[in-house]
C-alpha cells in the first residue's frame, strides 16, 4: 500500500493530510508544548522541541514523536496508543560517522532496525524482512512517499509512517 503526505517546513504546525492511494486515512503534524517555544524556534530557526502527532481519519490519536534531549545525541520518545494499550518506543540515532539516518527499537515485543541512505528510500526491517519504506521528494510541493510492504502489518502502518517522519524529517 502507498502513503503519500504533503511535507511542511520544519516550523510549520500545520497538519498535513496522509492519503493512501487517493483516500484521507489520518494527518501527522507538528506541535509546540507551548506559544513561547513555538516564537523561540520561529525566531531563532531553532528546532528545541520536535514533536509530532499521527491522528487517523476520524480524529483519534494514533501516536506521539518527542525529541528528548536536543542538545544530546538525538533521540525520540515514541508513544503509539493501540487498541487497549499505550506502547513506549525509544528511537535513539545509532550512527557514527556514515551518512543517513539508522536507529533500533522494540515494538510488539519484536526489534525493528530503520536505516535511510542519504537521497535513497528509507527501510524499517524485522530482521532481514523489509516492512515499510520511506522518502521524502525534492520536488515542490515537496512530499513524502511511504509504502507498507508486507500487509500483515497494516494495523501499524501510521505508526510506521510517523516514526520514519518524526526521525527522518528534521
Amino acid at each position: 500500500m502507498k502513503y503519500t503526505y504533503r511535507m511542511y517546513n520544519a516550523f510549520s504546525d500545520k497538519a498535513s493530510h496522509i492519503y493512501r492511494e487517493g483516500e484521507l486515512v489520518g494527518f501527522i503534524q507538528k506541535y509546540y508544548p507551548n506559544v513561547l517555544m513555538k516564537l523561540v524556534e520561529n525566531l531563532f530557526s531553532t528546532t528545541l522541541t520536535n514533536r509530532y502527532r499521527v491522528i487517523n481519519s476520524e480524529g483519534v490519536l494514533l501516536m506521539e514523536a518527542k525529541m528528548h534531549q536536543p542538545l544530546k545525541k538525538r533521540q525520540y520518545d515514541v508513544y503509539y496508543y493501540g487498541q487497549n494499550e499505550t506502547q513506549y518506543v525509544h528511537l535513539l540515532d545509532n550512527k557514527a560517522f556514515e551518512l543517513g539516518e539508522s536507529t533500533a527499537f522494540t515494538f510488539n515485543n519484536e526489534i525493528y532496525y530503520l536505516y535511510k541512505s542519504m537521497f535513497g528510500w528509507g527501510e524499517i526491517k524485522n530482521g532481514n524482512h523489509a516492512i515499510a519504506r520511506w522518502k521524502g521528494t525534492l520536488s515542490w510541493p515537496p512530499e513524502a512517499q511511504f509504502e507498507l510492504l508486507d500487509q500483515e502489518y497494516a494495523r501499524a502502518a501510521l505508526f510506521f509512517l510517523g516514526v520514519f517522519h518524526a526521525f527522518c524529517f528534521n
